[in-house]
């Protein structure tokens, strides 16, 4: 969120989506809570918007120039970033966790250090100022991720593990 409120300046017409609901859960129900908290706070309530639940992410990726990926704690595997991948949409995300076995900086993607919303910004402002270079990152980041994350690659992978392990 504070680095919408740095780009925001710069960027004025600039408008953030936050798609999800938490699961039903205190931790995440507070998570959620902090985030409206801070909208306020940063008086981006003209900028951003909390979707909550969206069950057509293919809609929200078509209507979305670039998917953000800012997490506070490292994730195993973000699936929404292979769905941006997917969809051609430049990544911005955190090095940590499993973004990096799916983004190859500033090859198929944008990575910027976790908890840092200056670099984060800066970042976002650098995908908002290079169209050109954005939108080539995009058709590579598509390309890379039907290559890796196809269904027939999965198979691959599984039959591959199989055989390892069971010296077929």
């Amino acid at each position: 969120m504070q680095a919408i409120a740095q780009v925001i300046p710069s960027q004025p017409h600039l408008n953030a989506l936050i798609v999800g609901a938490p699961e039903d859960t205190p931790s995440n129900q507070e998570y959620y809570q902090k985030l409206r908290r801070l909208v306020s706070e940063l008086d981006l309530s003209n900028h951003v918007i909390l979707t909550g639940f969206w069950a057509d992410i293919p809609q929200i990726m078509a209507a979305s120039d670039i998917l953000v990926h800012s997490v506070s704690l490292p994730e195993p595997f973000g699936r929404v970033i292979v769905e941006g991948m997917l969809a051609k949409r430049p990544v911005v995300a955190t090095a940590a966790g499993g973004v990096l076995d799916s983004i190859e900086d500033q090859v198929t993607g944008l990575l910027v250090p976790l908890q840092n919303p200056s670099k984060m910004a800066e970042t976002i402002l650098w995908v908002i100022n290079h169209p050109e270079q954005a939108v080539c990152m995009g058709e590579t980041a598509q390309q890379k991720a039907k290559e890796r994350f196809s269904i027939e690659q999965h198979v691959f992978s599984i039959q591959q593990i199989y055989q390892k392990n069971l010296n077929v």
